[in-house]
């Protein structure tokens, strides 16, 4: 059986383990001696074929040759990098501050909504109790005129 052309770190490994328990049972063995002296013990290092990966965020290694072609980078407007860096700064910091104060003017609106809801939700309250109050007034003053009603009724025949 021929071995496969890449293997991944975790398979070399278990292969390797797995090699290493076989030799360690076949050393302790006194009938296995001539088996130990014929089994290599490691395999020949397998050829790589992938690149090995990067670590996330490293930057690249620079290459001299292409830094060495390449002139200083400008914008468009013909400003370096640090001076567009510095404007783009500044309008986010400007843009920063206006999204404050909108903000800002939005939350005092709705605190003066919320006062002058919390007034009416008061003033209505306070008219439904005084409407409440009346309507009992009136519930009792009905009852005295029934009693009174009857009481002339019965005093009549």
């Amino acid at each position: 059986m021929s071995p496969p052309l890449y293997l991944s770190p975790m398979s070399q490994f278990k292969s390797l383990l797995h090699q290493a328990t076989a030799t360690a049972t076949l050393a302790s063995s006194p009938s296995s001696a001539h088996l130990l002296a014929s089994t290599p013990l490691l395999p020949p290092p397998l050829p790589q074929l992938d690149p090995p990966r990067t670590k996330p965020y490293t930057k690249p290694e620079p290459t001299t040759a292409s830094s060495a072609k390449t002139p200083k980078v400008k914008s468009v407007s013909g400003a370096p990098k640090v001076e567009k860096k510095m404007k783009k700064m500044e309008q986010n910091k400007t843009a920063a501050t206006r999204y404050r104060q909108k903000k800002r003017v939005e939350q005092e609106l709705l605190s003066t909504e919320l006062e002058g809801l919390e007034k009416r939700n008061h003033e209505l309250a306070e008219k439904a109790e005084s409407i409440s109050r009346e309507i009992q007034y009136l519930k009792d003053l009905m009852e005295e005129v029934r009693k009174h009603r009857r009481g002339k009724t019965s005093s009549v025949a």
